[in-house]
């Protein structure tokens, strides 16, 4: 993994860290990491193999006075309160996605010129919209920002993995035209060649007695098998490790044996690089990049947000020509 670069286009923030997939698709819009912060111990020690940052653990006790000013600050708050397989509390009550206020209390001390916050597509159908609706307010009234939010799924990037997420984009007002647009989808891949190994360790392969009694065993749907032509894999998650036959994602070996996708194909599946470094056990890393934000949907996001960055620089001498959109290219913009 590249360090830390020397020359930058611009400084970010990452909050609720994970393994880094906000840090990787801003760095390849030129984009450098001046912090990051991540409680889980684990998901630190893959941060801090990789970037050579020394991440802080907790956002609620960060002192904001003490952080050094970024153009960006992005969080993936947790969404266990939040997904259809969570709680489903929701931010006042729940424990857990109500950190993500926490993390707002930082950008409205920094005030950077823009965040990415991203969660679960179950943020907008909780307790019928008004979850969704009560953040979104708060961000524009409190927070300050013109706020953008749209659904993008991972597989309309050149990643084969279904993965819906919702992607919260908040502009400082001063620097906002109203014209920031969502990336158009990159393109879909064909198959699944490319994303998974070639050879694969034995111990991967789930025994017979497992397929037997678990597997095959209950009437009730099939198991989802793919193999390299296979055009997608389901939504990865944290959870994989526990080999759940009706939502997980399984590699065919020879048409009634199959395989767990390994570790290194979560991560392919993520679009993290191949020379990405998994030092932490199968069951973590399972677990991480499960939990992690898709690398190409951030990059493309990046990318859209270039000419916001730059604005204060480049305002007098017109570099940027920023396409002026339709009403109807701008998503759910409030």
């Amino acid at each position: 993994m590249q360090k830390n670069q020397t020359s930058h286009l611009f400084t970010f923030a990452d909050l609720f860290s994970g393994i880094g997939g906000f840090h990787i698709g801003l760095s390849n819009n030129g984009g450098k990491c001046l912090y990051a912060c991540e409680i889980d111990p684990f998901a630190r020690k893959t941060y801090e193999n990789n970037f050579g940052i020394l991440t802080l653990e907790d956002v609620t006790k960060l002192e904001s006075s003490k952080l050094p000013y970024v153009d960006i600050i992005t969080f993936g708050f947790p969404c266990q309160d939040l997904s259809s397989i969570g709680t489903r509390k929701g931010l006042e009550d729940g424990t857990r996605s109500s950190l993500v206020y926490d993390a707002l209390n930082i950008v409205m001390d920094k005030k950077p010129k823009a965040f990415i916050a991203e969660n679960v597509k179950g943020l907008l159908s909780h307790d019928k919209g008004k979850t969704f609706d009560g953040l979104m307010n708060y961000m524009k009234e409190i927070v300050g920002y013109t706020i953008y939010a749209k659904v993008l799924n991972s597989r309309d990037f050149g990643i084969p993995q279904n993965r819906e997420r919702v992607y919260i984009i908040g502009i400082r007002k001063d620097i906002d035209d109203g014209l920031f647009e969502f990336p158009e989808p990159t393109g879909r891949v064909k198959s699944l060649k490319g994303f998974l190994e070639k050879k694969v360790d034995p111990k991967y392969t789930l025994s017979d007695h497992l397929l037997k009694s678990y597997i095959y065993k209950v009437d009730d749907g099939r198991p989802y098998v793919v193999n390299e032509d296979s055009e997608y894999s389901r939504t990865l998650n944290t959870s994989y490790h526990k080999i759940q036959r009706l939502t997980g994602t399984f590699v065919d070996v020879d048409g009634w044996r199959m395989r767990k996708l390994t570790p290194r194909e979560f991560y392919n599946l993520q679009g993290f690089p191949k020379d990405y470094k998994i030092t932490v056990s199968d069951t973590q890393a399972y677990r991480q990049a499960g939990n992690a934000v898709t690398v190409k949907v951030v990059e493309e996001i990046g990318k859209k947000l270039m000419p916001f960055l730059t604005s204060s620089m480049l305002k007098n001498s017109k570099k940027i020509n920023i396409k002026k959109l339709s009403s109807t290219n701008i998503e759910m913009s409030i």
